[in-house]
């Protein structure tokens, strides 16, 4: 008896991994084209463009609409972790998640504008109408998350929070060039909160250790304020194999001051909130113009560790 149990674990055991090793990939056969590593097969004929690092296939001769902007500056019926996709596809009244793109095929008479991760994962537009109740569930890394990597310690301060806060207790601060905070996260998008301030330095951001062209710069002659920026999307493309993984790591790093900064400014401050992972992981129905269907982003993370539960 023993032994056939045996032989039955053993057994899920390699289908396990097997089923892992199989869904990893898309299964694109010959004719097609590999454009992201976990999620998409462009069909023959199409040709992969990764806009903003994110993996999107289209034919020459119909040519999409893509672009994303920043849910702080653009919030989505001010909701930060929803962004509007008026400008980026010039159809008004659709959202899509941070993280993420809006797209929408310039042929299509239906006008339907969709929304894809850097995993290539792709599902319709939530509707402006329905912004306000959309709320994922959230992962948040606070100043006195233990998980903060601090270099060097002692050129950290923590600071109780003031007015005008991303939501935190306190945050950390510094005004030594060079110093860094790091944080390792499991999901396809991160958000940093950081506070502005009339000394508020530049923040240059490093992903998966690549720095990207996305920096924070946190000067703001009026008032100190909550900043937020998403990574990816990326303003050109991002780390190597970015797509292909869920777990990442996000560095910041204080660069100096802002250029915006008065003329002989010779230093600054950089004011770190929290670190926000968040996990879409909850389906809210509506309509992508002609096309009706559920809104509902995959939060990869939850699928890898699903699987490794069987192993």
């Amino acid at each position: 008896m023993t032994y056939y149990l045996t032989q039955m674990l053993s057994a899920a055991l390699i289908l396990s991994i097997l089923i892992r090793l199989v869904s990893s990939q898309p299964n694109c056969t010959s004719e097609s084209v590999l454009c992201s590593p976990r999620a998409t097969c462009c069909p023959s004929g199409a040709f992969c463009n990764f806009n903003a690092a994110i993996p999107v296939c289209q034919y020459d001769q119909s040519p999409v609409r893509s672009g994303w902007r920043d849910s702080y500056a653009y919030p989505c019926e001010n909701n930060p972790y929803l962004f509007s996709c008026d400008q980026p596809v010039n159809i008004q009244g659709f959202c899509c998640p941070i993280g993420s793109i809006c797209l929408t095929v310039n042929s299509d008479p239906n006008k339907v504008v969709s929304c894809i991760d850097a995993l290539g994962i792709t599902t319709g537009a939530l509707p402006a109408s329905k912004a306000a109740s959309f709320s994922p569930s959230l992962s948040v890394a606070q100043s006195t998350e233990p998980a903060l990597l601090l270099s060097p310690e002692k050129a950290w301060n923590t600071t109780e929070a003031t007015a005008g806060s991303c939501g935190s207790n306190t945050f950390h601060s510094t005004n030594v060039v060079n110093a860094t905070i790091s944080f390792n996260y499991t999901g396809p998008s991160i958000l940093l909160n950081a506070m502005t301030s009339p000394q508020g330095g530049v923040f240059a951001v490093f992903i998966d250790g690549t720095q990207i062209k996305n920096s924070l710069d946190t000067f703001d002659a009026g008032q100190v304020k909550c900043i937020r920026r998403q990574y990816p999307p990326f303003s050109a493309p991002g780390p190597p194999g970015f797509g292909s993984r869920t777990s990442h790591s996000i560095t910041i790093m204080h660069y100096g001051p802002s250029k915006l900064a008065p003329n002989g400014t010779v230093s600054s401050v950089v004011q770190l909130d929290s670190f926000v992972v968040p996990q879409f992981n909850r389906s809210v129905s509506g309509e992508s113009r002609a096309v009706s269907g559920t809104y509902f982003f995959v939060f990869f993370a939850f699928q890898v560790f699903s699987m490794s539960m069987l192993l």
